[in-house]
């Protein structure tokens, strides 16, 4: 254990003001439509501003991926 571990995803509170990754997480929720089913477009835009949304990203390519 110990020195040199380095985590490759970073899970995040998602801000109310932070449309781009709101929107990411839409879209990734949206191709897990089958597995989620729909949620309406401002159930993630209230839990962003209720400080309920989180968001895991690929550290390196800051790319959204849960």
């Amino acid at each position: 254990m110990g020195g040199g571990v380095t985590s490759e995803i970073t899970v995040e509170r998602v801000p109310h003001a932070d449309l781009a990754t709101i929107e990411q997480t839409i879209k990734l929720s949206d191709q897990a439509r089958a597995t989620l089913g729909l949620l309406r477009r401002a159930v993630y835009h209230d839990a962003a501003g209720k400080h309920c949304l989180l968001a895991a990203r690929h550290t390196a390519t800051g790319k959204v991926i849960g």
